[in-house]
């Protein structure tokens, strides 16, 4: 028998329209679209570059405050890079090479949706090489020219487009392929516009691709929860809710989150957003999702985590705890019926 207070939040349009499962269980341990960051160093003139994955902690060489997702399951293959001063232009060969999944690029292991390997972070060059100067670094030239220091002197050419992966206005190679394990993609030659005295470029690239088992978002929000009432009243039990908090007071759920996404957010960028905090849409209610996270041992609350996050990304319009379904959850009517 439902819970008065259960039976209240489906009264009040918390309808649960689809029961997906049983009881509630924490967003499923598969790897999401966003997999993982790689770091390269280019040497322009000799046009040789070296790559890695991003290190635990590690952050954006552009913007401090900028996390690099970690864990890469991917790594690129590289060809020798060519510069041309008449249109300053430096072409690099680059593949994607799948090193730790069963697939890359789609979400049955059929139908491909493709591949995009996008800049997470602005590229960023140095060096003091003089200007009009091209000869290789071991041919001994002297460099007098200035140093470039840091900044954005480096910027993508040739890409497909741009989309909100991981912030704003990211660059983005589309690859129109799927990869098993240990596959790779046909080459694709990338360009960048760099200032004509750098002689050093960082680039770092992140992956978005349909994975297999995945959590998705759907393109609109559900009218009500897709959870069952055995879930809802694990999730709203009042023994787990945050009751006091320094930044919004409860009662609200340490793990879920609303989002609210702006209208020209387009469903890649809605996916990235989920991605990015490791959430799963567990319900909705007019332009809002309900999205579950996972706890974490973070002072604030995973919530917050989330949050935080999610406020840093355009798409996103508003990103808020879930106090009234916690207020309705734990309002007791006076006739209600056990």
């Amino acid at each position: 028998m439902l819970l008065p207070a259960l039976a209240l939040i489906l009264s009040l349009g918390y309808r649960n329209q689809h029961v997906t499962e049983p009881t509630l269980q924490p967003p499923p341990a598969v790897t999401s679209r966003m997999i993982g960051t790689v770091v390269c160093q280019i040497d322009v003139l000799e046009g040789t570059s070296e790559c890695r994955g991003a290190q635990p902690g590690e952050t954006s060489p552009s913007d401090a405050g900028h996390d690099l997702v970690n864990e890469a399951k991917f790594t690129i293959r590289t060809g020798t890079g060519v510069y041309t001063p008449a249109d300053s232009t430096f072409r690099w060969p680059v593949r994607i090479v799948n090193i730790d999944q069963d697939f890359l690029g789609n979400l049955d292991g059929q139908e491909t949706t493709g591949i995009k390997l996008f800049l997470s972070s602005p590229p960023e060059g140095t060096g003091n090489r003089a200007t009009g100067d091209t000869a290789p670094s071991s041919a001994g030239v002297p460099r007098p020219g200035p140093s470039t220091g840091t900044g954005q002197n480096v910027w993508a050419r040739n890409h497909d487009s741009v989309l909100n992966f991981t912030g704003p206005d990211q660059p983005y190679w589309n690859y129109a392929e799927k990869l098993a394990l240990g596959e790779y993609t046909q080459w694709r030659e990338l360009h960048f516009k760099i200032a004509p005295n750098v002689t050093r470029i960082t680039v770092s690239f992140g992956i978005f691709t349909a994975v297999p088992g995945e959590p998705t978002i759907p393109a609109t929000p559900p009218l009500g929860y897709l959870i069952s009432a055995d879930s809802l009243a694990v999730l709203y039990a009042k023994e787990r809710q945050i009751w006091v908090h320094p930044r919004v007071a409860g009662p609200y759920p340490p793990d879920v989150v609303h989002i609210t996404f702006r209208p020209t957010a387009t469903q890649d960028e809605k996916q990235a957003a989920l991605d990015i905090i490791g959430g799963r849409v567990i319900g909705g209610r007019s332009s809002a999702y309900y999205v579950l996270v996972p706890l974490d041992n973070s002072a604030q609350g995973a919530v917050w985590t989330a949050i935080d996050r999610l406020v840093m990304l355009p798409q996103v319009l508003r990103a808020d705890p879930d106090v009234l379904a916690s207020l309705v959850v734990h309002t007791r009517r006076p006739d209600a019926k056990h």
